[in-house]
């Protein structure tokens, strides 16, 4: 595949920083003209260019050219507002954006939006998958637990349900994101940490209700990092990878992952018996062990760029974009 990388000068034409976007040396075929790139690779993060318009300052995002130019996006924009507005929607334009908070309506607006996950690859879960799969526990959750409704409805149906004492719970809710402990309390954070990693390990099923309407949360993928079956309680939202023609087929989620509509979060008590039930531990640990391998290949983000170049290729191949 022969790719043109936007030359530094003209991404800081645009920006002050890059997005990151880029493919492991050796991988590609590097080409100093556009015209004769199957890929045009932009590393201007899409926060610089919030309107469809502000595509066009990119020097050679015209004609053609267009098809063949790829983004990447790893943050939460847009908000409702930032919707309503049309920013960051792109609708129509036909670049391939690489994304990690895809909405069904943001790939109705520009068909060629790939969702990529977020990045939570940590050398912490994957010590969890390396340990046996030895559970205490049937259902965990520690986290922001105020962010949505079907984080309020989930977390006071574990813990409060009818069903609630038929099983045991491991749920520390919050009314912060982690983020902001991270980087304001830093020891209070490694506290959070050390505890969420304890329950991800003696859990048998991780609850996994979004934070954002439509947006995978990243507890989800945390959840397959780790080895550990996630209950997803989610609408709206676009799988990662989703629609692309993957070798080996797609990743199969419904064997890796149990995945409910966010509107039956207040339901989570009979979910979570309904899955103890029918699920013995062999075949919740086979679950987790099959979803930490689709993670491995298509998801860690410590494997980007390699990641990147395949799910490019596999695009504009489906497109008819790159050449034969």
């Amino acid at each position: 595949m022969k790719v043109f990388i936007y030359p530094e000068n003209e991404c800081r034409r645009i920006a002050s920083g890059i997005s990151g976007l880029r493919f492991p040396p050796g991988s590609y075929e590097p080409v100093s003209d556009p015209e004769a790139a199957d890929a045009i690779l932009c590393p201007v993060p899409l926060t610089a260019m919030p309107e469809a318009k502000d595509l066009h300052r990119l020097r050679w995002y015209s004609g053609e050219l267009r098809q063949r130019h790829v983004f990447l996006d790893v943050s939460d924009c847009p908000d409702a507002t930032e919707r309503e507005a049309g920013r960051f929607v792109y609708e129509g334009e036909p670049a391939t954006f690489l994304r990690c908070n895809v909405r069904t309506w943001m790939r109705e607006a520009a068909s060629n939006t790939v969702c990529l996950g977020w990045p939570v690859g940590k050398a912490d879960l994957d010590a969890i998958a390396e340990g046996p799969f030895d559970p205490t526990h049937d259902v965990g959750f520690h986290g922001w637990n105020t962010s949505s409704q079907a984080r309020i409805d989930s977390v006071a149906a574990i813990v409060f349900g009818d069903r609630a004492g038929i099983f045991r719970a491991d749920v520390v809710a919050r009314d912060e994101f982690y983020g902001y402990v991270h980087r304001d309390r830093p020891s209070e954070a490694a506290l959070m940490r050390a505890n969420f990693l304890r329950s991800m390990a003696r859990c048998r099923i991780q609850l996994c209700p979004q934070s954002i309407h439509g947006v995978l949360p990243y507890r989800f993928l945390e959840t397959l990092c780790a080895a550990r079956v996630p209950l997803l309680f989610w609408s709206d939202g676009v799988f990662p990878l989703d629609g692309l023609d993957l070798p080996g087929g797609p990743i199969p989620w419904s064997d890796i992952a149990f995945v409910r509509p966010a509107e039956e979060a207040s339901r989570a008590t009979d979910i979570v018996h309904e899955i103890l039930y029918g699920f013995p531990d062999w075949k919740l640990g086979r679950m987790g062990e099959n979803g930490r391998k689709w993670f491995m290949r298509w998801l860690d983000d410590r494997h980007w760029p390699k990641i990147h170049r395949e799910i490019v290729e596999i695009a504009l191949r489906g497109r008819g974009v790159l050449k034969p």
